[in-house]
């Protein structure tokens, strides 16, 4: 009897030193994201890199340009078979890093590198902003988003504030034709867990483009309906971005 209590506390033991170590999935990651406030999340992700500026020149008045270093006036996405990048210069090895691994041959382990994204450290998030309309392939072939605009119906990816045109298409009437999309099949959409957003899902069996992966990742990391006014993100999607960071995180 005494050896059968033994072997029953091992087990338990086992089973609870298991649980402890199991890695965290992106549905885990996901769940917990969904019941934290605005934005609140602080991750050290690295050995104490310091913040690293961003240049954007001055607007009149003296505030600082939200469209970023390179950028005029706003353009219409790449066509196919463009692939500008974002400039790469002045980045933290951690940003570097994770940008690097986003196109991991593995998808699962680029998948996990998505998932940190969606946590990473405040300070790394404006060199993450400067790359989102990077167009290098990643091996990132499932987004999970959690779109915090209630409005959202689920069936153009263009209408989640943030992500910039995700689709060619035209409106006839009631109706909207699709022409192209930058992902595979429908979207899933449903309302999150406790209902704070509605949980989004998109695929790509050739992987998105790291730009896309860093909108919706740092979707994630926001979690705020604090949406900029004004600013169309499908034509001025990094103006878009850092009006948006501003008013989660202030200047």
């Amino acid at each position: 009897m005494l050896r059968i209590a033994s072997l029953c506390r091992a087990a338990l033991l086992l089973a609870a030193v298991s649980c402890a170590t199991a890695p965290e999935t992106g549905d885990t990651v996901f769940d917990r994201l969904v019941d934290l406030p605005d934005g609140d999340v602080e991750v050290d992700d690295g050995p104490g890199e310091p913040r690293r500026p961003i240049d954007r020149p001055a607007l009149d008045g003296g505030r600082s340009d939200p469209r970023g270093p390179d950028e005029g006036d706003p353009t219409p996405p790449p066509g196919p078979g463009s692939t500008p990048v974002g400039p790469t210069r002045g980045l933290s090895p951690v940003v570097r890093d994770h940008l690097e691994n986003l196109k991991h041959p593995d998808p699962g382990t680029a998948e996990k590198i998505y998932w940190r994204l969606a946590e990473i450290d405040r300070r790394y998030i404006p060199e993450l902003i400067s790359q989102i309309e990077n167009q290098e392939r990643s091996s990132v072939t499932r987004l999970r988003i959690l779109v915090k605009d209630p409005s959202f119906q689920g069936w153009l990816a263009s209408r989640i504030p943030g992500m910039g045109r995700m689709e060619e298409y035209e409106e006839i009437g009631d109706e909207v034709r699709i022409i192209s999309q930058q992902y595979d099949d429908k979207i899933a959409a449903n309302i999150a867990p406790n209902g704070r957003g509605i949980d989004t899902r998109l695929r790509k069996k050739d992987g998105f483009p790291i730009g896309v992966v860093l909108r919706a990742a740092l979707l994630n990391r926001f979690r705020s309906s604090r949406y900029p006014e004004g600013i169309d993100h499908t034509r001025e999607l990094r103006r878009w971005w850092w009006a948006y960071y501003e008013n989660v995180f202030g200047r």
